[in-house]
């Protein structure tokens, strides 16, 4: 959760609406997105083609899907000071993340992080725009899937990343919940205590889905299920091509434990 800003430095800061680039940053549109950044403007304006227009036009390609209504304000902070700092003065309240996040007044980027955290929350905003309705283990596999990415013959494959290991633990003390009650977690279940655990499964399921093939289908089938499927856990079955996911269960966990960290 955001924590209620106590402090604020007494330097300018933009609004997150702003019709108008704020002194000392770089504004790039790439439709739908306005990139807005404090890095030197050549970086900004590297930042905007090789992360943002790369990553639209493969999400567009992977999935069919449409842009979300624009403009969708996308801030990239040089670093944690200028991050905590500018979201702080904007929004009224600290960032719970180090790394970046996604609202309803745009996407909110340490980009000193590295680029993952831009393209995981670059995602978002195509969800909710395609797919309304979709859970937190929907929302949040598929877009913590590519924060550690790569282009494969011009499509976007996800990578394994720094959330195996703590699932691999969960996994080994057996700790890790059931497909079913992942997908019926609702966003305070989800990102409430254990939540490394809830991002690492979520993101591992899809992963082990993109390497089987079947990435795309379970879109097309989440997207496409019906309100006697609300949480999209028949979906997943159905693209598995299973009645029960103790038929695969076991598959999935050898899987993911054979896995290395890159």
């Amino acid at each position: 959760m955001l924590l209620l800003a106590l402090a604020l430095s007494c330097a300018p800061v933009p609004d997150a609406l702003a019709a108008d680039t704020p002194a000392g940053f770089t504004r790039v549109e790439v439709g739908p997105f306005v990139i807005l950044g404090d890095e030197p403007p050549a970086t900004v304006r590297d930042r905007a083609q090789s992360l943002v227009v790369w990553s639209r036009d493969r999400l567009r390609a992977e999935y069919g899907w449409a842009d979300p209504p624009g403009p969708v304000n996308v801030w990239l902070f040089r670093n944690a000071s200028s991050y905590n700092r500018n979201v702080a003065a904007m929004l009224t309240d600290y960032p719970d993340t180090p790394y970046g996040f996604a609202n309803d007044e745009g996407l909110f980027m340490n980009i000193s992080t590295g680029g993952g955290t831009l393209v995981h929350e670059l995602v978002h905003p195509y969800i909710f725009h395609n797919i309304p309705g979709a859970g937190p283990w929907f929302n949040e596999g598929l877009a913590s899937l590519y924060e550690a990415c790569a282009d494969e013959d011009g499509r976007i494959v996800g990578l394994v990343n720094w959330r195996l290991p703590e699932l691999q633990g969960s996994l080994k003390a057996g700790t890790t919940p059931s497909f079913r009650d992942l997908a019926a977690m609702d966003p305070p279940t989800f990102y409430g205590p254990g939540s490394g655990v809830s991002y690492g499964e979520a993101r591992y399921l899809f992963y082990w889905l993109q390497e089987k093939g079947l990435l795309q289908q379970l879109v097309a089938a989440y997207t496409a299920r019906g309100e006697d499927d609300p949480e999209g856990y028949a979906a997943l079955l159905k693209t598995l091509g299973v009645e029960d996911e103790a038929e695969v269960r076991a598959e999935w966990e050898t899987f993911v434990l054979g896995l290395r960290p890159r």
